[in-house]
């Protein structure tokens, strides 16, 4: 009975240490490389453009990871620590071995934690000034830095004669928003162009390339100026991606194979892909918040299915 007791203690006092873990989950820690943190000049696998935000945020998330574990192995120290001392019995020696083992476990921690706040502090303060947003402030969101100058090459860009007008200034600076955040990607198909091609496109003050019904990789999808990306959806996809904290990649805008009168084709289109721990039923609620004119959920076919069906390819949205 006496031994029940004294596990019992043990357990108890382990408990009231495992506690402040609890608070501890509240870290957005996240995988330390990921949408959030990676960078490079614009490829689909890795699609930010590097700035010292990125570089801030990969050591943030790595603090913060190596925080998490430190709570359950300093439990484990203070539990082992506790038998010594309860099962040490008239030995001196155990009951101060494991009072050492306790002492360095709480003092470790207290250290850690300490470390922690003043290295947040310092991190967020060096970013600032960056393109990043704060929120909680444990956790830095980088929105990217600029596009990198397009590459010369000896055969030109084709030339839109449709004689339409260049990008507003606000479609401008949307586009180089969202394309900072690093939310476009997917697979190209018509054209070897995507949704970064028509951000970038947008953001450099250029007409978007426009694919066409029933296009292939091989096809020519040509810089439209008569048509304008809708500053709604552009806003949209900010605020599911700042505001709303949602993990999706955006495959297509104005680009792919659609139907012929496809709003994809006006600008007024994007398609969604869920990514993480984020549902299709998740980003349908939220978008279904920013006044979309259209929203479904469409398997591989194009054919519209429920959102929390497990055939779901990606979700179509429609803005005016």
């Amino acid at each position: 009975m006496a031994y029940i007791k004294k596990i019992l203690n043990i357990m108890l006092f382990a408990g009231v240490f495992f506690t402040p873990s609890l608070a501890l989950a509240q870290i957005q820690v996240g995988p330390i490389f990921n949408e959030a943190t990676d960078c490079s000049a614009g490829t689909s696998f890795l699609p930010y453009y590097c700035t010292l935000c990125n570089l801030l945020a990969v050591v943030q998330k790595s603090v913060n990871f190596f925080l998490i574990l430190l709570v359950p192995v300093a439990a484990a120290v203070i539990i082992y620590g506790g038998f010594l001392i309860m099962f040490a019995g008239a030995n001196p020696g155990g009951i101060a071995k494991g009072r050492s083992a306790i002492f360095a476990a709480i003092i470790g921690v207290a250290i850690a934690f300490g470390s922690w706040i003043i290295v947040n502090e310092v991190i967020v303060f060096l970013a600032n000034g960056e393109l990043f947003i704060t929120a909680p402030w444990d956790e830095i969101t980088c929105r990217g830095g600029a596009p990198p100058t397009p590459t010369v090459t000896s055969t030109p860009p084709p030339t839109d004669t449709r004689g339409g007008t260049p990008p507003t200034a606000e479609e401008k600076g949307l586009a180089a928003i969202v394309l900072g955040s690093g939310v476009c990607g997917g697979t190209k198909s018509c054209g070897g162009v995507g949704a970064c091609e028509t951000l970038r496109a947008v953001a450099a003050g250029e007409p978007p390339p426009v694919c066409s019904n029933n296009c292939t990789h091989a096809s020519a999808c040509l810089p439209n100026s008569n048509v304008h990306i809708s500053t709604a959806m552009l806003t949209a996809i900010d605020s599911l991606k700042t505001n709303d904290r949602l993990s999706f990649t955006v495959s297509s805008i104005t680009t792919g194979s659609h139907a012929t009168n496809s709003k994809h084709y006006q600008g007024k289109a994007v398609d969604f892909i869920a990514t993480g721990n984020t549902s299709y039923a998740q980003l349908e609620a939220k978008i279904n918040e920013k006044q979309p004119s259209f929203v479904q959920c469409e398997n591989l076919g194009g054919s519209k299915i429920p959102c929390s069906s497990s055939g779901v390819t990606h979700l179509h949205a429609e803005f005016r």
